[in-house]
């Protein structure tokens, strides 16, 4: 199982709960079906994670590896990890990228862009077509269409000043007319997808009073 993390504050990485969940819940026959994983199988996998950084070529090294690792905070519905690196030391240097603490002012066809490891591979930036949408369901959840593909859960989703405004998760199909529709090469092309995000400041308001201190301590707010 891959997906992309970053650094929330020294040491301490956030991805998706299903990154780390590492279960294929996909049905039958297109996969195994699984069910999430008890609360102690999930912390045992957290603790095997591999966090690899400096991934930016497959040709260009060396990558720093940051193995083992602790679960400190989690959450199945807003779909985040936060865990915090055995190995932190190696990457000390590096700091953590800068996140927003409210709801973001975001209007449609406002610009999203997304910093991923697709299909487990080296960086890349989506910075084309990379336009806001509306909310999800409820006010936690963003959605846009800025390009993605497996491997992307747990991006960063940064405006354009690069500040991450949410955590990316997943695809959902909507209806038409929902979404932006495109055309390619002269032709209008059907679009049905769109990405979604859960609100950075949602995930913030969810951690504990500790967590947040510290996290708030890193970004300089405090």
């Amino acid at each position: 199982m891959y997906g992309t993390g970053w650094l929330i504050a020294p040491g301490l990485i956030i991805t998706n709960h299903h990154v780390i969940d590492a279960r294929d819940r996909r049905l039958p026959p297109w996969g195994s079906g699984e069910d999430y994983a008890a609360a102690a199988d999930f912390q045992i996998q957290a603790t095997e994670v591999v966090a690899r950084f400096d991934y930016q070529s497959k040709e260009i090294g060396p990558y720093i590896d940051c193995e083992k690792a602790r679960l400190v905070a989690s959450d199945v519905k807003l779909d985040y990890a936060l865990i915090e690196l055995v190995e932190a030391d190696k990457v000390a240097d590096r700091a953590p990228l800068p996140v927003i603490l409210r709801q973001p002012s975001l209007i449609r066809g406002t610009r999203l862009n997304i910093a991923q490891h697709p299909n487990g591979g080296p960086l890349q930036y989506a910075i084309r077509n990379n336009f806001y949408v509306g909310l999800g369901d409820s006010a936690e959840f963003l959605r846009y269409q800025t390009d993605t593909e497996p491997g992307a859960s747990g991006s960063p989703v940064c405006d354009d000043a690069w500040q991450v405004v949410a955590l990316h998760h997943s695809s959902n199909n909507v209806p038409a007319q929902m979404v932006p529709q495109e055309v390619v090469d002269g032709y209008p092309v059907r679009v049905t997808l769109l990405n979604e995000a859960i609100a950075i400041h949602a995930i913030l308001k969810n951690l504990s009073a500790d967590l947040q201190k510290r996290i708030s301590i890193a970004q300089g707010w405090a």
